[in-house]
């Protein structure tokens, strides 16, 4: 399900199911920028760092996005994930975080 450009796929499916068809271990850099939610961009962190080699990057996007309640939903999910795996490399710098593996 995807269309072939040289070494380039494009998936023509939502995030969590594109993980499940990409190996561990693979990539260098992921870019996660979808649904903002907290419970979104937890299952992307959680499918998706697995894909990540061992030094490889995730950055993302909007770490101060605001819900209608006014909760940091998307930085409680970063935090959250990063106490959870016991992360001690990342940084925000402006919207954006970097996590490295």
């Amino acid at each position: 399900k995807f269309v072939k450009f040289s070494n380039v796929k494009i998936y023509k499916q939502d995030s969590y199911n594109t993980s499940k068809l990409i190996k561990d271990n693979y990539f260098d850099y992921i870019y996660i920028d979808a649904e903002h939610s907290y419970k979104a961009v937890s299952l992307d962190l959680e499918n998706w760092y697995p894909k990540l080699k061992k030094n490889g990057y995730i950055f993302g996007d909007d770490y101060y996005w605001r819900e209608e309640d006014n909760t940091f939903s998307l930085q409680n999910a970063y935090q959250d994930f990063i106490k959870k795996n016991d992360i001690k490399n990342w940084c925000v710098f402006k919207s954006q975080i970097m996590i490295k593996k």
